[in-house]
Order: C-alpha cells, then sequence, then structure tokens
C-alpha cells in the first residue's frame, strides 16, 4: 500500500518532466560545430515537430543572425520523416575573434510563442583542436620572459618614401633653384639678357651685299692686292650661290660652276653670262696674276652686285618691301 500510494503521489512529477522535455526537444537549433577560424562557413539547422501545429511559423532574417554572424545563403523549409519534421538550414560565418551567444530562436505555432535552444559560437584566428592543446605547455603560462630587443627590418620604397620623400623633394628644389639663380646672376654680370634670342635668319642676297660692301671699302686695290681682292670675291659670290640655291659651289672650279648653273637652269642665261665673266676675270687675276686696270676691278665689282640682285630671292625681296612700307607708316 505504501509502495502505491508513493506511486501515485509521483506520477504527477513523472507526467509534467516528460511534457516538459516534449516541449524542449520539440522545436530546437544545431550547428555543425562551435568553434571555427574568421571567415570559416558553416550550417545552422532550425526544426520543429510538425505535429505541434498546423500554422508554423519560422524566424526570420535580414542579413545576419546575431550582429557579426552573417547569412551566406539559406535553404528553403524541407519536411522530412514522412512530414513530421520540419527543417530550415542556413551557411553562417564571421569575420570577428569573439565568442558569440546565440539566444533562442522564436517559432510561432498556432499564435503560440515557441523559443529554441540557445547555441554559443567561438570564433578565432586559430581553431583549436586536441592535437593543438595538447602542444601547449601549461607551465609556462604564467612565467614572465625578458623583454627582447627591437628588431631591425629593412625599410621598404613605400615607408622610405612616406619618411623621407618631402625632404627629397625640398632638397632637389633648393638645388634648381641655386642652379637658377647662378645662371640669371651669371648673364647680369656679363651683362647679357637673360633669355638668349635665336640668331635671326639673314637672307642670302642681304649677306651678299653686306661682304661686297666689306670689300669695297677695303684698301686691296690700292695696296695693289689684286690676287686677294678676286680670291674674297668669289669666294662671296660661291658661299651666295649656296645658300641661294642649296649647291655645294665651293666644291666646283669655276668652269663646272657656271656649266651646272647653266644645265640646272636655275638662272637665266644672262646671269651664267655674267657669273662666268666675273669668274674668268678673278681666275684670271689669281692664277695668270693678270693686272685689271681699275675700271675692270670696278666692273667686276658692279658686275657681282648685279648678278646677286638680278637671282635674289622673290619672297625676300617682298617682305623687305613689306617691312620698309610698315616702317614708312
Amino acid at each position: 500500500m505504501k509502495t502505491i500510494k508513493i506511486l501515485l503521489k509521483i506520477f504527477p512529477i513523472i507526467i509534467f518532466l516528460s511534457l516538459l522535455n516534449s516541449n524542449v526537444s520539440a522545436q530546437k537549433a544545431t550547428i555543425d560545430t562551435n568553434m571555427i577560424k574568421i571567415g570559416d562557413q558553416i550550417k545552422l539547422t532550425l526544426s520543429i515537430n510538425s505535429d505541434k501545429g498546423k500554422n508554423i511559423i519560422f524566424p526570420v532574417f535580414d542579413k545576419e543572425i546575431i550582429p557579426d554572424i552573417e547569412i551566406i545563403s539559406t535553404n528553403g523549409i524541407i519536411k522530412k520523416e514522412n512530414g513530421k519534421i520540419i527543417e530550415q538550414s542556413f551557411i553562417i560565418t564571421a569575420f570577428n575573434d569573439s565568442t558569440y551567444k546565440i539566444p533562442p530562436f522564436i517559432f510561432i505555432v498556432d499564435k503560440d510563442t515557441l523559443l529554441s535552444n540557445p547555441l554559443v559560437l567561438d570564433v578565432s584566428y586559430i581553431k583549436p583542436d586536441s592535437a593543438f592543446l595538447a602542444k601547449i605547455d601549461t607551465t609556462q603560462l604564467l612565467k614572465i620572459a625578458d623583454i627582447k630587443n627591437p628588431m631591425d627590418t629593412p625599410l621598404t620604397f613605400n615607408e622610405f618614401w612616406s619618411r623621407f620623400g618631402i625632404f627629397i623633394i625640398i632638397g632637389i628644389s633648393l638645388i634648381i633653384i641655386s642652379i637658377l639663380i647662378y645662371y640669371l646672376y651669371k648673364r647680369y654680370k656679363q651683362n647679357k639678357p637673360i633669355f638668349s634670342k635665336p640668331e635671326p635668319i639673314i637672307p642670302p642676297h642681304i649677306w651678299a651685299f653686306e661682304k661686297l660692301d666689306v670689300i669695297k671699302k677695303s684698301n686691296l686695290i690700292s695696296e695693289s692686292k689684286i690676287k686677294e681682292y678676286y680670291t674674297e670675291l668669289i669666294q662671296i659670290i660661291k658661299i651666295y650661290i649656296e645658300k641661294r640655291y642649296k649647291i655645294p659651289a665651293l666644291e666646283f672650279t669655276s668652269t663646272d660652276l657656271v656649266n651646272y648653273m647653266k644645265s640646272s637652269e636655275l638662272i637665266k642665261k644672262e646671269q651664267v653670262d655674267s657669273l662666268n665673266k666675273i669668274l674668268f676675270y678673278a681666275d684670271f687675276a689669281k692664277f695668270a696674276k693678270a693686272k685689271h686696270t681699275s675700271m675692270e676691278n670696278d666692273l667686276n665689282l658692279k658686275e657681282s652686285y648685279d648678278f646677286v640682285e638680278k637671282t635674289k630671292e622673290i619672297i625676300a625681296e617682298l617682305t623687305e618691301q613689306s617691312n620698309e612700307s610698315e616702317i614708312k607708316i
């Protein structure tokens, strides 16, 4: 009788515990492992017994299960074991070194609120395993180690430039400025323009007239230096032809030069005859030591002026006339 009375007393307690246990196991949350490395992906599974109600609503998430635990992908809700168990799974990950306590998930079953079991997820840089933990010497954990000396590491280019780049730029700038100041000072002391202008291009006929004027004013004829007089005269005429027609006139003999100008038709026949006359008198004085009269010398000089005048570039002449008209205005 005593045994029956005792059973009657504890029977309600057994019934209550069995009901409580059924409620706890009816909805649950599981993960593949509770220790992962940063960035590892694991599977989170939520499940519930479909017999608990007809209308079952699973927890709804946006992009995270909880802050810092991200959802990579989600599988749809499926039924298992002949429709008795309903499951939904998620692929999750985390990128912070921490231990996360995941609270119970909320299920809605026929307007009733049911909670799953909580979870704990440990995320670290190194995923410890039994082999790793076995290698840890726990006797050394509380020992104080000596301070290690600083390590010497070579500077990378980016580190070097970030540290000294501004000083390099300032140094180069100062050198350039110093060179510029020295150049300006030297030009100033020499009474020269700071920036030299390019020399103007003198037209060939202007150059020839200037050189003929020099011979005209010289005393070579009065000093009986006839050979020198005609040597310079031929030199001027040949250099003028080189500049004017871009041919190597200095390399030609007098006869070859006349024949070339005649065959090339660069100048008219009367200019060829004039050139031949000038070169004939000059060669006669240079090589035969002929003594030309003063009148002949003057005529050859005048013939040289006329040759240059009649063969000068028309463009140069027009430009010169235009400049003169501008000056007159």
